[in-house]
């Protein structure tokens, strides 16, 4: 029997896929476009990637476009790649944190030295990054101080900015709260803020009332010889003054690039918007833009939004307006708003009030998303709208979240951009998330996660925190302070 030779064929197989002969430039470039907890997961990969992933030029990246950078704490230049990492990294294990409270115990440090700080809920502020807590004091001298909470020894006040003022102390806390006059350079690669200081101008006999000075200070972080951060400083960038109208106890707020108050001119309320990039040292024709209040003074609180427009909040209505289309006044006579038609208002949008009561803690604008928070007994809601593009007059649609129900007196709350904080009950607190895709669908969800834990003090007057950092501030009625840590 005769049987057929049997033939081998070579069949080619192909090579593996392989990064061996990568160059690590066009690594980084592939890695650049992944998430963080994406170059997390490819470092177990190999080693090579293992190498790759710890570039400092991925977590540069990360962290320069990410809040994450305020909490650093020397320049971004003199970090290493491992403390960018860590830095970033760490925010990212709190913010998991405080979403899942019930599975970490936080750490409780007492901070002695900051003295009374509660008894008027206006006059401080936690600076983004949780380390430095600005306190504004208003007795016969304006005063911003500040206080490391990263210190280990007792904290100590530290003076930002000092100036001479005969204003009464009450009428201002009472009507600005700290966080108006203070706008955070989010472009910043370090903490960076303005901040708006209002003093009278006494020895003007011949007026009916004080002049307002009103001066914009830059903030910024300060550094040692090693480029480690040791402190703030703050400079003067403009002045201007108010000659023709009297401030309406010192109602003011600043965001960006204006600064708006709130005047009395021949018995009449007005809204002033300036911009304090034009104002150069003690000029009196500095462009103003005007606008009418046509409610009693206490029904109604204006806001700055972005794109040239100003936001009205009243019990009956809410009001977007813009002056973009108005000519600016410089003397006096641009207060005298006698038959100013509706048309030449700046009105550009309005709806009637959703909420007929209750009270505006929180304003912010993400994405061009205008956000309010509404405070009731009863329940708290996050109101949202699109903020108008055009100068044409258009209906306001404003949509509605229920944030927490059913809010007892003695409780007490914070909110940021991203998340709300309740107690109701002494060591029972509540963290509240906002959806990120509330913009786009009516979606009134909420997750709401209770945090349970033993703390060293019974009863909590006041709370703060920060939404980076994640770092709590608590106050007991005896002027107690407690940092928590998540």
């Amino acid at each position: 029997m005769c049987t057929s030779p049997t033939t081998t064929k070579d069949h080619h197989i192909p090579a593996q896929p392989s990064l061996n002969g990568v160059s690590l430039d066009i690594l980084l470039e592939i890695m650049s476009y992944l998430e963080w907890h994406e170059l997390l997961v490819l470092r177990k990969v190999c080693t090579g990637l293992n190498r790759a992933s710890r570039e400092r030029v991925l977590w540069r990246n990360l962290i320069t476009s990410s809040p994450s950078r305020f909490t650093l704490t020397k320049r971004i230049q003199r970090c290493s790649s491992q403390e960018l990492e860590d830095a970033f990294l760490r925010v990212q294990r709190a913010q998991h944190n405080w979403t899942n409270p019930r599975f970490i115990t936080p750490h409780v440090r007492p901070r002695p030295g900051l003295g009374n700080i509660h008894s008027c809920r206006n006059n401080y502020v936690l600076l983004p990054g949780g380390r430095w807590l600005l306190k504004l004091e208003w007795q016969r001298t304006f005063t911003v101080f500040y206080a490391d909470l990263n210190s280990g020894e007792t904290n100590t006040w530290r003076t930002l900015i000092h100036l001479q003022s005969e204003t009464n102390p009450a009428s201002f806390l009472y009507r600005t709260r700290m966080s108006q006059l203070l706008d955070i350079d989010q472009s910043s690669e370090c903490l960076a803020f303005n901040f708006l200081t209002l003093t009278d101008m006494p020895g003007e006999e011949t007026k009916e009332f004080l002049p307002t000075r009103f001066d914009v200070w830059r903030c910024t972080s300060e550094y040692d010889t090693d480029d480690c951060e040791i402190g703030l400083q703050a400079s003067l960038l403009s002045s201007f003054q108010e000659t023709h109208a009297e401030l309406n106890s010192f109602k003011a707020s600043l965001t960006g690039d204006f600064v708006t108050y709130e005047v009395i001119y021949d018995s009449y309320f007005r809204q002033v918007v300036v911009d304090w990039k034009l104002a150069n040292g003690q000029i009196e024709r500095l462009p103003r833009y005007v606008f009418p209040q046509q409610y009693e003074d206490d029904e109604q609180t204006w806001f700055l939004l972005p794109r040239n427009r100003l936001f009205r909040l009243t019990s009956f209505q809410w009001d977007v307006f813009s002056w973009d289309q108005m000519l600016p006044s410089t003397d006096a006579s641009g207060f005298d708003l006698s038959g100013l038609e509706a048309t030449d208002s700046g009105l550009v949008a309005s709806c009637t009030s959703p909420s007929a009561s209750g009270r505006y803690d929180h304003i912010f604008v993400r994405n061009d998303t205008v956000h309010i928070i509404n405070v009731l007994l009863d329940q708290t809601t996050r109101f949202y709208f699109q903020l108008p593009i055009s100068d044409s007059p258009s209906p306001l649609t404003v949509t509605s979240a229920v944030l927490y129900g059913s809010l007892s007196e003695s409780t007490f709350f914070d909110f940021s951009e991203n998340r709300a904080l309740f107690r109701y009950s002494s060591n029972r607190f509540s963290f509240v998330k906002y959806h990120r895709d509330h913009e786009e669908k009516e979606d009134s969800s909420i997750e709401t996660f209770n945090w349970e834990h033993d703390m060293p003090f019974h009863a909590v007057s006041d709370v703060a925190f920060d939404d980076i950092s994640s770092r709590c501030l608590f106050t007991s009625p005896d002027d107690q302070h407690y940092t928590v840590d998540l």
